[in-house]
C-alpha cells in the first residue's frame, strides 16, 4: 500500500492523504496492524518460534489512533533507558504491517527491533543518527524496500537483512564504521543488486550474500581487511561474474562462491590472486566449486583451477 507521512516529534500526520486525530510525542512509533480488530493492549505476551516468551517492553504503553478507518496504533516508551528501548523491542511481533511514523532520535541500540516480524512490509524514515548497533534489525520480514537511514555510527550490521525473501534493492547505506558484516544478505533471494557499500574496517563477511539468487553481479568491494569470506556469495546462482576482492588478510574462502553456476569469468583470476599472495587462504575447500558450471567459459576456468578449491571438474 502507498502512504506517506507528513511531520513528526509532536506534529500531527497525514497517512494516505488523511489528518490523524493524535499529536505524536517524542520516544514513540506508529504502527499500521495487519489484523483490524487486534489490540495490543491486551497482549502480555507471546512465544516466539523457538518457544522463547515475548513481552512488550517494560515502560512502554499503546494509544489507538483515532481519525481512520484502519487499525493503527502509537506505542511509546517512558523508562529511564530510552538508549536500548527499541532493541528486541517488536522481535516475533507478527501482526505488524507497516511503521508508519516515530521519533528514535535517543536510540543507540537497534539489535533484533523487527526481527521474525513476518509480516512486516513497509518501514518509514526513522532518525538512526546515534544507533551503533543494527545486527538483525529486520531480519525475517516482508519489506522489499528500505529507506535510507543514517547509518553513520554503526558498528554492527550482521544479519540485518537476514532471511528478508522479498528485499530488492537497498541505498547506499554509510558503511565506513562497520567491522561485521556476517550474514548481512544472506537468503534475500530477491535482491537484484546491491550497492559499492564501504567494507574497509569490516573483517568478517561470511554468508554475506548466501543464496542471493537473484544476484547478478557484485561491485568490487573494498575487501583488503576481510580474514574470513566463507561462503561470502555460496548459491548465487544468477551471478555472472566474480570480482576480483583484495584477499591479502583472508585466510577462510571455502565455499565462498560454490555453487554460482552461472559465473562466466572472474573466478580463475580471484584464485590466482589469493592462491599466489604472500600468505594464501589456509582454508579454501571447494572455494569455486562448480562456479560457472553452466557456462562454457566458466567450465573452461575451472579447468584451471586445482581441485581443493573446488575446480577441476564440476557435477
Amino acid at each position: 500500500m502507498e502512504y506517506f507521512v507528513i511531520g513528526r516529534n509532536g506534529i500531527p500526520l497525514v497517512y494516505n492523504g488523511n489528518m490523524m486525530g493524535n499529536i505524536m510525542f517524542q520516544h514513540g512509533l506508529r504502527f499500521r496492524f495487519e489484523d483490524p480488530s487486534y489490540d495490543p493492549t491486551t497482549i502480555t505476551s507471546w512465544v516466539d518460534p523457538f518457544g522463547n516468551t515475548r513481552s512488550w517492553l517494560d515502560g512502554s504503553y499503546w494509544v489507538k489512533v483515532q481519525g481512520t478507518s484502519e487499525n493503527i496504533w502509537d506505542w511509546y516508551y517512558d523508562g529511564t533507558d530510552w538508549d536500548y528501548a527499541f532493541e528486541g523491542a517488536f522481535r516475533d511481533s507478527d501482526n505488524m504491517v507497516q511503521v508508519i511514523a516515530g521519533d528514535s532520535s535517543s536510540v543507540t541500540h537497534m539489535m533484533n527491533m523487527f526481527e521474525e516480524c513476518r509480516s512486516l512490509d513497509s518501514i518509514c524514515w526513522l532518525d538512526t543518527s546515534k544507533v551503533t548497533n543494527m545486527r538483525y534489525m529486520l531480519a525475517y520480514t516482508s519489506i522489499s524496500t528500505v529507506p535510507l537511514f543514517d547509518t553513520s555510527r554503526v558498528f554492527y550490521t550482521s544479519s540485518m537483512f537476514s532471511g528478508c525473501r522479498s528485499l530488492v534493492t537497498v541505498p547506499l547505506f554509510d558503511t565506513h564504521n562497520v567491522d561485521g558484516m556476517e550474514s548481512m544478505f544472506l537468503d534475500c533471494v530477491s535482491l537484484r543488486s546491491v550497492p559499492l557499500l564501504d567494507m574497509g574496517k569490516v573483517r568478517s563477511a561470511q554468508y554475506m550474500f548466501t543464496d542471493c539468487t537473484s544476484l547478478t553481479s557484485l561491485p568490487t568491494f573494498d575487501t583488503h581487511n576481510v580474514e574470513v569470506m566463507q561462503s561470502f556469495c555460496s548459491g548465487c546462482s544468477s551471478l555472472t561474474n566474480v570480482p576480483l576482492l583484495n584477499t591479502q588478510s583472508v585466510t577462510n574462502i571455502k565455499y565462498a562462491f560454490s555453487g554460482c553456476i552461472n559465473v562466466e569469468h572472474g573466478a580463475l583470476a580471484l584464485y590466482q590472486q589469493a592462491s599466489s599472495q604472500e600468505y594464501p587462504p589456509i582454508n579454501h575447500d571447494d572455494a569455486f566449486k562448480n562456479c560457472g558450471s553452466n557456462t562454457a567459459s566458466g567450465r573452461a576456468e575451472l579447468l584451471g583451477i586445482p581441485q581443493d578449491w573446488g575446480g577441476g571438474t564440476y557435477v
